[in-house]
């Protein structure tokens, strides 16, 4: 019987000692158990937070994380729901800013397609602009060498080639006009050529011309420079000589008429 009773006894010992190390790890799994389903859920959190910012990253910018409706006292919310809120809300703005600089590059790229076709029409009328101030002055250049030569046409005797009539009068007015200022001496030769109608009823008027070419010819030849000599008449010519005395008028006359004969 003794030994039956401490039989009993060990087994009795035996089965609280397995009851209570079964009852201290059940106590420490209960315990453990809420830091390890935090750890596992911040965990897995965390993972789909990197996934999120990673696609961001890459320029999904559409993308949101999935979350519950939101409540309307924050306060009291998971912090990591505040935060993937915050996210989303930053995915957001990202996505918006994007758009915005999307299109401020396209309204730039059309800008500067617009001031590229303006800077080809500027180009295009600057040279049409410069075509047409080329042709103006040559036109220019023109009217002026014909206005010229009108003018000298209009002041030149056609047969002679020397000054005519109106040329030689406005030459005088001129002269007189400026010597009332200073006063100095003016001579003026009279030259015709006698006999002339006989010349041109006897031997025609290509004759007579040739006469009065070679009459111009001489009294050119033996004028002084500034002095003018036309043609004011049918045979008839004169000399202006400008701030010469009737002396030496007189020497230029002598000149041209022993020459003549």
């Amino acid at each position: 019987f003794g030994m039956t009773y401490h039989s009993a006894l060990a087994a009795d010992r035996i089965f609280g000692q397995a009851e209570a190390t079964s009852l201290a790890s059940a106590l420490l799994l209960v315990l453990g158990l809420p830091g390890l389903v935090a750890e596992w859920m911040v965990g897995r959190h965390l993972d789909t937070l990197r996934q999120f910012c990673s696609s961001i990253k890459q320029g999904r910018h559409s993308e949101r994380l999935a979350l519950p409706n939101e409540p309307r006292d924050r306060d009291g919310e998971d912090p990591l729901l505040v935060l993937k809120r915050d996210m989303n809300w930053m995915a957001r703005q990202i996505e918006t800013r994007e758009k915005e600089l999307r299109q401020a590059v396209n309204d730039l790229q059309k800008s500067r397609c617009r001031i590229d076709e303006q800077n080809r029409y500027l180009a295009k009328a600057n040279a049409e602009l410069m075509a047409t101030q080329d042709r103006l002055k040559k036109q220019s250049a023109e009217l002026e060498n014909a206005f010229h030569d009108m003018q000298v046409m209009a002041l030149t005797d056609p047969l002679t080639a020397i000054a005519n009539r109106r040329c030689f009068f406005e030459a005088l007015d001129s002269c007189f006009s400026s010597q009332e200022c200073n006063c100095r001496p003016i001579s003026m030769l009279i030259f015709d050529v006698d006999r002339f109608k006989t010349i041109n009823d006897n031997y025609g008027h290509q004759v007579g011309d040739r006469v009065l070419l070679e009459m111009a010819g001489i009294i050119q030849a033996h004028i002084r420079t500034g002095d003018l000599a036309a043609r004011i008449g049918g045979e008839e010519y004169a000399v202006l000589l400008r701030g010469t005395c009737s002396h030496e008028a007189r020497r230029v006359a002598c000149q041209i008429g022993r020459a003549h004969v």
